[in-house]
């Protein structure tokens, strides 16, 4: 089990610490304000003419984890999920040592949820079947470590785990285009509100069955994300506590400019690592400096301590 985690941290946290969040004042609740994030980064994303690209490259997960559990107070610290945790990976090494369990690849079914406005297939965020599965390919490369968009980290490590696209819908009927649900939101664009308290709920599939990550076109004070994801938690998988999430949320937003590899998906954001990188997070990796500084705990041993989120142009690919 450990290589899989040196291998998340080395192929998905260092190369996309660029997506960072920065620190902004706590709302009256406690809770760090996603909006407010937005509004003070996203005010023209990909407008070539707004601020530094590297600037405007917002993941804004921990803010979205911390609003969720201001929400939800029964749910406890992402702390005391990160110890879980640990104790959890030990007794997976334990059984690996002992011969009870054996290791295994592991391949998770995922359901694309497109989200558009009546575009034709193709256009705008109602992104064409060759961008959503050039999207699930370089997730397979990134967290198999095959393939051009594998890292040449020689810690880097083959995860053993792969992305597939769901064949089946929750109907038990076959899909006319494996792994896309193609949703019709009759709304230009969505901010992070109406699509945690609206759209997930509406449009989500079993957790318990599928991956569920969704692409979107960001607007409002959510103009400026590139994406976001919620840490496992309480979506049904088996091994984590029961109050660390909600099953009506799970999954990974994306923004829909920044998915999939395909020639009009703009540089930097056409190697598919936002999505690599939210779904580290859906996995449960912090980022390498802890979401803090030198002082704060990413729970992996085997990263060296870091201050803050690389801004160099040579991650951004």
């Amino acid at each position: 089990m450990k290589k899989h985690w040196i291998n998340l941290i080395i192929v998905l946290f260092i190369p996309f610490s660029l997506f960072a969040q920065v620190d902004l004042s706590t709302s009256q609740g406690g809770s760090t304000s996603s909006q407010e994030k937005a509004a003070k980064f996203g005010e023209a994303f990909f407008d070539e003419e707004s601020r530094d690209i590297m600037e405007r490259g917002i993941c804004t997960t921990m803010e979205m984890d911390a609003l969720l559990r201001s929400n939800n107070p029964d749910l406890g610290s992402l702390e005391e999920f990160e110890m879980y945790l640990q104790e959890e990976i030990a007794r997976y090494n334990e059984g690996l040592k002992s011969g009870r369990i054996t290791d295994e690849i592991l391949t998770i079914p995922v359901v694309i949820h497109v989200i558009h406005n009546g575009e034709p297939v193709g256009f705008g965020p109602n992104l064409s079947a060759e961008q959503v599965q050039s999207q699930i390919d370089a997730m397979n490369e990134h967290f198999r470590k095959v393939g051009t968009g594998a890292n040449d980290n020689p810690f880097g490590a083959d995860v053993e785990i792969e992305f597939a696209p769901a064949i089946w819908d929750m109907n038990g009927q076959r899909m006319p285009e494996p792994g896309i649900d193609r949703v019709n939101g009759n709304k230009e664009d969505w901010n992070q509100l109406a699509i945690q308290a609206i759209l997930k709920e509406r449009t989500i599939w079993d957790p318990f069955q599928y991956f569920n990550i969704w692409t979107v076109k960001f607007g409002d004070q959510s103009q400026g994300l590139l994406g976001y994801a919620q840490f496992p938690s309480q979506s049904g998988l088996d091994g984590l506590g029961e109050n660390e999430g909600t099953e009506s949320t799970d999954g990974v937003v994306i923004n829909y400019r920044t998915f999939g590899t395909t020639s009009n998906v703009p540089k930097p954001y056409h190697e598919g690592k936002i999505t690599s990188h939210e779904v580290g997070h859906w996995l449960g990796l912090r980022h390498v400096w802890g979401d803090g500084k030198c002082n704060m705990d990413d729970y992996c041993e085997d990263t060296p301590n870091c201050s803050d989120a690389s801004w160099s142009s040579m991650f951004l690919g």
